[in-house]
């Protein structure tokens, strides 16, 4: 019997994969909501173990680049939306 190329590729990976532990990356929505205190996103996390909790450098990079814009835009007095997030501007 010929198996198909898929499911060759497939079982290999998980093979070599076996012992890999699974992680929850958070993208930046979901990031936004955990810093901002939302209790749904907290009682969710706090069930995801630490070790398993993985935030991608792009995430990272996207809030950062928000906060410098708000406090741009502040500076400049264009900024007329209020900072929703709950996370304190340094």
């Amino acid at each position: 019997m010929i198996r198909p190329w898929r499911e060759i590729c497939d079982e290999a990976y998980k093979e070599r994969n076996a012992d890999v532990q699974e992680m929850k990356a958070f993208d930046t929505d979901i990031l936004t909501e955990i810093l901002s205190g939302n209790p749904a996103y907290a009682d969710r996390i706090a069930n995801v173990p630490s070790d398993e909790q993985a935030v991608p450098i792009v995430v990272i990079e996207e809030i950062i680049r928000g906060r410098f814009n708000f406090i741009r835009q502040a500076e400049a007095g264009q900024n007329t939306r209020h900072n929703r997030s709950g996370i304190p501007i340094l």
